[in-house]
């Protein structure tokens, strides 16, 4: 049976895999060719989110407690010298064999304990060769052996993977949310009213992607009816890199919320327009 570790392993390699095979870039279209640009929240975006809930929760939690007990294990235990007695059999890991090394030691006491390494590997020790031991003086039965890729190197890999996970899925919920929220002001009305504002930059969207395509945001500077300066984002802008087609000397159209001045929508259809 694989241990939670090689199936962590594996999750971890499929979600990247998938992850990063969405920022790949395709040849842009030409800007200059299209009369609108495609812009929102796409249901991949939703889709990389939603994965990204499911793995990060366990892996973080599996990740973490490993690293936790090792932490436990290495401020409280001691380390001696075991032999490898013989191999128990842990079915199998990408097509070969895999086992759990049995090994005997003494502890501080000089009375003789026998255990089974907790992590199997297709490559054990081999019978009758000198192993590192580390063992809680209060359980020395729950010994393993002191293999640095085995006690950090994947419990690390699991526990930064759920990390890394949990950080983008809730960097691109909060963006879905503010642009859910700055929806409500994307048409004029009595409370919204037009304005002009200033492209600062544009930079990629790190959080949102569609398939394969990253997306932009634009950066833009604006002052209300009383003069104060504020700044905003613009919703999600697919596959037209704003690099090729933003001009900062064009005034980029926003719609105020004239009741709370912080919020501002950024017309970016009617900005794309103007820069053509």
């Amino acid at each position: 049976m694989l241990s939670f570790t090689h199936v962590g392993i594996v999750a971890i390699v499929f979600i990247f895999t998938v992850w990063f095979s969405l920022w790949r870039r395709r040849r842009e279209p030409k800007s200059q060719e299209a009369k609108s640009i495609p812009t929102g929240v796409s249901r991949w975006s939703y889709l990389s989110i939603g994965s990204m809930l499911l793995f990060g929760p366990p892996l973080l939690i599996m990740g973490g407690g490993k690293v936790l007990s090792e932490i436990a294990r290495e401020i409280n235990g001691s380390k001696t010298t075991g032999v490898v007695t013989g191999h128990n059999s842990d079915g199998t890991y990408k097509g070969r064999p895999a086992f759990l090394a049995q090994f005997k030691f003494d502890d501080a006491a000089k009375v003789s304990h026998f255990a089974v390494d907790s992590e199997s590997e297709t490559h054990p020790p081999a019978v009758g060769s000198a192993v590192e031991v580390i063992y809680d003086a209060k359980a020395p039965e729950n010994a393993r052996i002191n293999n640095f890729q085995a006690r950090w190197i994947f419990p690390g890999a699991l526990l930064s993977g759920g990390i890394f996970f949990l950080v983008f899925a809730g960097g691109g919920a909060l963006q879905i949310l503010r642009i859910r929220l700055l929806k409500e002001i994307s048409r004029p009305s009595a409370q919204v009213g037009p304005i002009e504002g200033r492209l600062v930059r544009w930079k990629k969207n790190f959080f949102l992607s569609q398939k394969n395509r990253p997306s932009w945001r634009l950066i833009v500077e604006y002052q209300d009816l009383a003069g104060r300066t504020f700044i905003t984002e613009s919703e999600p802008i697919w596959q037209y890199n704003p690099e090729v087609w933003a001009k900062k000397t064009v005034p980029v159209p926003l719609y105020l919320d004239r009741a709370n001045p912080s919020r501002a929508w950024i017309r970016v259809q009617d900005y794309f327009i103007a820069c053509k």
